[in-house]
């Protein structure tokens, strides 16, 4: 694996801010391993790379330059965890978890969040209408035991043994309440990230990304992901887990969470529980 200059040219903010790291994985042993931004750099100049893995990488260079220009303190992102380590896998997981925070810049940015600040614990600082926020970045992860059986059909064509599933569109549709179940268990996990923080706040945000910020890898993201982005059933699992969390406010439970945001990735539009407002 090797990192040609023409790459270097091509994804300038990419080498600028991530070049370290990916020098770091360039020298991790495991050349068989999927080595996080190389393997896309690799396929890219090889001319095996489809069409969506070349715009995927030049949406990362184009947000990572947004992000740098409208969030202070954004090289500390960066320096906060110098070294990745010799395990690729953490390695991926430490790259992918950064990612998810660039998103995060970039889609406060387009809610028209103001004065967007890296603040390390938690992680970002930003206004909203003259408000105060604080907001703690996340991802979904990768889908096993409970959370992987969202599909509403399963069936295996007996003389083919092709195995075809689907997830249905609407309020019953399994994968709501599952996905729905995960959101609310992030954002219960996360509001101790909260705990005696340094800037004054009028209300905390949990942004939950579904792992597909600008690159799809399946042992890395929920198995559904991409179905997930297209369907409404996203915006629903949000709102329920957000009753929820609304319930246990009244029981005096989180009652400093103003807002979830489940970011589906690339240039989607994020989705916001409950709708945006200028009162807390």
């Amino acid at each position: 694996m090797k990192v040609h200059d023409s790459m270097r040219a091509s994804y300038p903010h990419i080498f600028k801010y991530l070049g370290p790291w990916l020098q770091q994985l360039l020298n991790m042993s495991g050349n068989e391993e999927y080595k996080i931004i190389l393997n896309e750099f690799e396929r890219v100049w090889g001319g095996i790379a489809q069409e969506e893995r070349e715009q995927n990488l030049e949406r990362l260079d184009r947000h990572i330059d947004i992000a740098s220009r409208v969030c202070s303190n954004f090289q500390s992102l960066f320096s906060e965890k110098r070294e990745l380590g010799n395990d690729v896998e953490k390695a991926n997981e430490a790259i992918f978890d950064k990612l998810a925070e660039i998103r995060a810049i970039v889609g406060l940015h387009r809610l028209d969040f103001k004065d967007i600040k890296f603040i390390k614990h938690p992680d970002l600082f930003a206004k909203f209408k003259g408000k105060n926020f604080l907001v703690e970045v996340t991802r979904l992860g990768n889908t096993t035991g409970k959370r992987a059986d969202i599909y509403d059909s399963d069936t295996i064509e007996s003389e083919s043994g092709i195995r075809t599933r689907q997830i249905f569109d609407g309020e019953k549709s399994k994968s709501v309440g599952v996905i729905s179940e995960a959101i609310y268990y992030k954002i219960v996990d996360k509001y101790g990230q909260f705990r005696n923080p340094k800037y004054q706040s009028d209300g905390w945000i949990v942004w939950i990304s579904i792992g597909r910020d600008y690159l799809t890898v399946p042992k890395y993201v929920m198995e559904y992901t991409e179905a997930l982005a297209v369907m409404p059933n996203a915006k629903r699992a949000l709102d329920l887990a957000m009753q929820e969390i609304i319930k246990d406010k009244k029981r005096g439970l989180y009652s400093c969470l103003s807002y979830s945001i489940l970011s589906l990735g690339r240039d989607d539009s994020d989705l916001v529980s409950p709708e945006l407002r200028i009162n807390v």
